[in-house]
């Protein structure tokens, strides 16, 4: 048998500049297992593939959850604002309703004590008159609210209306006006403490001595 009779399972051993793949294996030798982490770039990307579902649903359940905690936050201010300035809104629109109907004494009754220091009984129906003349017949309507309530301050609330008279009077000149209620919370009910009627829109706001 000549020296360079080849015999299985053996290779030439390597000469210098040859390069051995990193698959090449002796034969009767076992594979190595793999180790967690480690494999082919492809593993690895089919990995990194499988796991991105995941991070994008968890970034939509974080979205949806927000947008959900904003709905229920901005519901709940909607409601707060709505029960806190319904009664101001009905005791604002009564009163506006017997002054335009010259319902003199009831509209009076409505105010708190500190309107009723500065105006007296007469100089209020005085008022009073004056506007039942000239918006008698007056449409109103409710244009704008605002309350204010802050820590150590007596609640406040800000009621505008529209009055548009004239409007089914063919003989006169339909005309607008508007009415500007403040009131204050006085052991717990809606008082006016002062209404003012205007011919332009006035402000929702209160003014710097109008709070508290």
């Amino acid at each position: 048998m000549g020296t360079d009779d080849e015999t299985p399972g053996w290779a030439a051993p390597e000469e210098p500049g040859t390069f051995i793949p990193p698959s090449w294996q002796a034969p009767g030798t076992q594979q190595p297992e793999a180790r967690p982490g480690t494999g082919s770039l492809g593993s690895i990307v089919a990995g990194v593939a499988g796991r991105t579902p995941k991070k994008k649903r968890g970034c939509l359940r974080k979205i949806m959850i927000a947008i959900a905690v904003f709905i229920v936050l901005f519901t709940a201010l909607g409601i707060w604002v709505f029960k806190s300035t319904a009664g101001a809104e009905k005791e604002a629109h009564a009163f506006v309703n017997e002054v335009v109907a010259g319902e003199a004494d009831a509209a009076y009754a409505r105010t708190a004590g500190s309107f009723r220091e500065k105006f007296s009984k007469l100089d209020f129906t005085t008022g009073v008159e004056s506007n039942h003349a000239e918006f008698g017949d007056a449409k109103i309507s409710n244009v704008g609210r605002f309350i204010s309530s802050k820590t150590g301050c007596p609640s406040r609330a800000v009621m505008t209306y529209r009055l548009v008279s004239g409007a089914t009077n063919s003989s006169k000149s339909p005309s607008t006006s508007y009415a500007r209620i403040v009131l204050q919370k006085v052991a717990g009910a809606w008082k006016v403490v002062d209404p003012s009627f205007t011919a332009s829109e006035p402000s929702t706001d209160l003014a710097d001595g109008e709070g508290c």
